[in-house]
C-alpha cells in the first residue's frame, strides 16, 4: 500500500479516536472492528483506510455528510483458511443517531450492511473499488439519488473499464449478492446487520444476470472458479462449455 494512504489512515485512526471518546457510537464501532471482523476475518491488516472525500465530489459530483468521511475499508490478508485477500467495509452499520441500544430486536444498525470484496490479486486498486461501492451506496440510502434504491443482492454496478485498472482484465462489471461464506447476520449493540458481496464480472455476465437473474450466473461462475473470489486474469465464462 502507498505511504499516502497508510498516512490518511493513521490521521483518521487519531481524529476518531478524539471525536468519539467514551461513547456509544464508539462502543459499537470497536465491537465491530475490534471483535466481530477479527472473530471473522483474522488479522485486519495495519488499520483502516478511510474514504477520500475526493470520491464523493469528484467521481459522484456530490458533496458528503461530513460523517460519511469516516466511512472505510479494511484490507485483511491471507490466513490459515484463506488464501486469498479480503476487503471489508467498516462505518456504513455506526448507529449515528443512538444514543443508547434499541428496544427492539430486529433493529438495524445503520443502514445494516456492510461490503466484502475478496480477490486473488490485492492492491490499492481493491480498496478503491470498495470505497467507490460503499460511496455510492450511502448516497443512494440517502436519498441523493431521487427515485433509486439502495444496492441489494442481483444488482450490477458497471465499472466503466477494466477492474484493475492499467490492465486488459475483461471484467468491467461489479455484480452484488448476499456474502456466501459470512451469511449469518451478525449483532452489535446498536442492532443487526448483514454482508453484502461484490464480485467481478464481465459484460456478458453482467448481461445473463440482468436476463436470467443472479441464481443463473452465480453456478456458472463457482463452476469455473470465478465466485466469490475475484481473478482479474479470467475469462468469461458465459461462453465456457
Amino acid at each position: 500500500m502507498t505511504g499516502r494512504t497508510l498516512s490518511a489512515r493513521f490521521r483518521y485512526a487519531a481524529h476518531r479516536k478524539r471525536r468519539l471518546s467514551d461513547s456509544f457510537l464508539e462502543q459499537v464501532w470497536e465491537n465491530r472492528e475490534e471483535v466481530v471482523y477479527r472473530r471473522l476475518f483474522g488479522a485486519t491488516g495495519d488499520g483502516i483506510y478511510p474514504i477520500p472525500a475526493a470520491v464523493f465530489t469528484g467521481v459522484f459530483q456530490q458533496d458528503p455528510d461530513p460523517r460519511w468521511i469516516h466511512l472505510g475499508v479494511f484490507a485483511c490478508p491471507p490466513h490459515d483458511s484463506r488464501d486469498h485477500w479480503l476487503y471489508v467495509s467498516s462505518g456504513l452499520t455506526n448507529p449515528w443517531e443512538l444514543e443508547r441500544s434499541p428496544e427492539e430486536d430486529d433493529c438495524l444498525s445503520g443502514l445494516g450492511v456492510e461490503y466484502i470484496f475478496e480477490t486473488s490479486e490485492p492492491g490499492d486498486w481493491a480498496i478503491q473499488l470498495l470505497h467507490r461501492v460503499v460511496a455510492f451506496d450511502v448516497l443512494l440510502s440517502h436519498g441523493r439519488y431521487p427515485g433509486r434504491e439502495p444496492l441489494k443482492p442481483g444488482d450490477r454496478i458497471p465499472v466503466r473499464g477494466p477492474i484493475q485498472p492499467g490492465t486488459a482484465s475483461e471484467l468491467t462489471w461489479l455484480l452484488i449478492t448476499r456474502s456466501p461464506t459470512y451469511s449469518e447476520p451478525c449483532r452489535l449493540e446498536s442492532g443487526e446487520f448483514h454482508f453484502l458481496h461484490a464480485v467481478g464480472v464481465t459484460e456478458s455476465e453482467a448481461a445473463l444476470a440482468r436476463e436470467e437473474g443472479v441464481d443463473a450466473l452465480v453456478p456458472r461462475l463457482e463452476t469455473h472458479d470465478a465466485y466469490p473470489v475475484t481473478r482479474p486474469t479470467r475469462s468469461t465464462v458465459v461462453d465456457a462449455t
